[in-house]
């Protein structure tokens, strides 16, 4: 690889990055603005990551083979029929369950402005394939998609690629919890999610592909993926919360 080689901006963009923040900060569900979040941010972050992901065996054949992470999750069919209890299965479940879908992910990522072409098809493989994983590591986690759920996430995540995008919008989400979620344990949650995903195997490499097979909780004990304990015990006063916000903005 040569120095003319493509490769992800050295430039950080502040301005872009707190604009975005604040937009995210009012609306979890604005993913679009996540990415715009971490493009802002993160490109050296990137270029290491990506670095890493090449030279690891499953980031070789992923980049010679250009296996396309997103076509295997958007194979319904294909998904259905893998043994209950797969990680498939339970990746399946999860998306019929919060009406996602990868063909709506890709929107959001298609909807930043971000220039894919100039950072070439290696690359754009690679940061493509790291995104579409993020519902696997929902899945993996036992982490919801209410706020509380949502943000510990990201801190689980944050210890995966140490991106400084996730963080900042970690720290952003903390206020807001205090603020929007008293009396539940928000900061011992997420400060779980960074335990947790300073311990897990490195998932930028997983081998997805043979994971899908696999029972849940064998995926587990292999990325060492432990259970948010913490999480799981206030999820229902979460998503309590969530609905209360919703109706309280819809009135």
């Amino acid at each position: 690889m040569t120095d003319a080689a493509p490769r992800f901006s050295r430039r950080i963009k502040p301005f872009t990055a707190l604009v975005a923040l604040a937009r995210v900060l009012r609306d979890k569900e604005a993913t679009h603005e996540v990415f715009r979040l971490t493009a802002a941010l993160d490109g050296p972050i990137a270029e290491k990551n990506f670095r890493r992901f090449e030279a690891s065996p499953v980031g070789a054949r992923v980049l010679a083979e250009k296996t396309d992470l997103a076509y295997l999750l958007a194979d319904r069919d294909q998904l259905a029929a893998l043994p209950s209890g797969s990680v498939g299965r339970a990746y399946l479940d999860f998306v019929t369950r919060e009406g996602l879908s990868v063909e709506g992910f890709q929107q959001e990522m298609d909807s930043t402005g971000e220039n894919m072409e100039r950072i070439g098809e290696d690359r754009a493989r690679f940061i493509y394939r790291a995104r579409h994983s993020h519902d696997l590591y929902h899945v993996l986690t036992g982490y919801g998609r209410d706020f509380v759920g949502e943000l510990s996430l990201l801190a689980f995540t944050r210890r995966i690629n140490n991106s400084l995008g996730l963080g900042a919008l970690v720290i952003g989400g903390l206020f807001k919890g205090w603020r929007e979620y008293p009396g539940l344990p928000v900061w011992a949650c997420v400060r779980e999610g960074a335990r947790l995903g300073a311990a897990a195997e490195d998932l930028l490499c997983a081998d997805w592909e043979a994971l899908l097979e696999l029972p849940l909780g064998a995926a587990r004990a292999r990325l060492k993926v432990g259970a948010p304990k913490r999480y799981l015990a206030i999820q229902a006063g979460a998503e309590a919360v969530d609905r209360r916000l919703r109706e309280a903005l819809a009135a």
